[in-house]
């Protein structure tokens, strides 16, 4: 699907395997674009005033549906409830995507059941998102890099308790102990604000006002 204008419908493209959507402008649709199954491929193009803008992981019926090979990046979204949304997804990419708005939104990014997925250069703006501008509640080797949230008002960030394993790289966001994953790949450094002790070496525990670096040794 290349450089196509869908504005108004109830979904702006229904997607299954191997679908490339380049440089598309979908706008007022309650999904723009909606994906099941293997291989997604969104590059470039705009997304506004859509109730979701991107979902990935949901069938024909909005029944949850796992999918992999998603690559998406190059994308400009602005008011929309929220811009991408995953449930159930493998093997992706997030990349290079504006999310704004100026007016009241529930999510920017919502990543519900990830594993094995990139997100890099991600930037949520906007004037407010009443859930959170970017919200991580299932992960397994998620590695996040360079991504920013930062509305005027809200939540920034919501990183769920229990999470199977994740990083975070040049991203504004800190964590307290009890958001550390249940297990990392060994060298994985977290940043927290709640340790209760500084010493190069000692175990990690919340519950004070130490801002440390927590590294993960086994």
């Amino acid at each position: 699907i290349d450089t196509c204008s869908i504005i108004g419908w109830g979904f702006g493209v229904m997607a299954g395997n191997a679908t490339m959507v380049l440089d598309c402008d979908i706008t007022g649709s309650v999904n723009g674009i909606r994906h099941q199954n293997v291989g997604l491929t969104v590059l470039g193009g705009r997304y506004e005033v859509n109730t979701i803008g991107i979902k990935v992981g949901y069938d024909e019926n909005d029944a949850g549906f796992q999918c992999g090979g998603v690559d998406i990046g190059g994308l400009s979204m602005e008011l929309n409830q929220t811009a991408i949304q995953f449930g159930a997804v493998a093997s992706a990419t997030i990349r290079a995507c504006s999310i704004q708005g100026g007016g009241s939104m529930a999510y920017g990014l919502r990543l519900i059941s990830v594993q094995d997925t990139l997100v890099a250069g991600v930037v949520v703006g906007g004037t407010e998102y009443t859930s959170a501008g970017i919200s991580v509640e299932g992960a397994t080797r998620l590695a996040m890099q360079g991504c920013l949230s930062n509305p005027s008002a809200g939540t920034a960030w919501n990183i769920a308790t229990g999470l199977a394993s994740f990083s975070l790289d040049q991203c504004n966001v800190d964590l307290t102990v009890a958001q550390l994953p249940v297990s990392a790949r060994i060298g994985t450094v977290l940043p927290i604000t709640d340790a209760t002790a500084t010493t190069v070496g000692s175990t990690v525990a919340g519950g004070s006002t130490n801002d440390v670096a927590a590294v993960w040794s086994a």
